[in-house]
């Protein structure tokens, strides 16, 4: 009777140990921890499947006339405004987002972008009494709908941050009374990521 409890015992254990799951462990070669987004904007549904994953490399020049490549600043932290001069919210957050870049805008590893859906004759126009104090680019629905996912609606404002590689860290959408605070928070964040060997950087 011993012989045959202990077996018992034995074969119990055995089971209770076959149904345990393994150990967690991180796969080889897995995307960072998800970067917490700003906490008073909403998630950007356009852009959501597209978190951790490499943007497409949209090319613009700004209303300087300086030639910009997304995959040409890799290994910067990427923040992209992307606005119009008919969005209410997109224009009071103007003052914020000037706020952050004074705050942020001299780290040597940030870039700050504002893509305006616009036409360009009448963002100069606003711009002379609503000035950004980061460079300002128009660029045509197609390059945008390069960024989101297809067949999905673009919302503004749209917030979106790359970080060094490349990929979208965060894709936020419409406005927030405390914008520079949140964003901050995010971009410090991707800023504080370290940057992959192959960025050299």
């Amino acid at each position: 009777m011993t012989s045959a409890r202990l077996l018992l015992a034995a074969a119990l254990s055995t089971l209770a140990l076959l149904g345990q799951a393994p150990p967690a462990s991180k796969p080889e070669g897995a995307s960072a921890p998800t970067v917490q987004a700003p906490q008073g904007l909403r998630p950007a549904e356009a852009f959501k499947a597209r978190i951790g994953q490499p943007v497409a490399d949209v090319q613009f020049s700004d209303l300087e006339g300086k030639a910009w490549s997304l995959a040409a600043l890799r290994g910067k932290v990427v923040y992209l405004n992307v606005w119009f001069t008919g969005c209410p919210p997109c224009v009071k957050e103007i003052p914020d987002l000037n706020a952050l870049h004074a705050k942020l805008g001299s780290h040597p590893d940030l870039v700050m972008l504002a893509l305006a859906y616009d036409d360009e004759s009448k963002v100069r126009a606003f711009l002379k009494t609503r000035p950004f104090q980061f460079p300002v680019a128009c660029i045509p629905f197609a390059a945008l709908k390069q960024l989101a996912m297809s067949g999905s609606s673009v919302a503004f404002p749209t917030h979106l941050i790359l970080d060094r590689q490349g990929n979208l860290a965060v894709a936020s959408t419409g406005g927030s009374e405390q914008i520079s605070r949140d964003l901050a928070f995010s971009l410090g964040q991707v800023l504080g990521a370290p940057a992959s060997p192959s960025t050299g950087r």
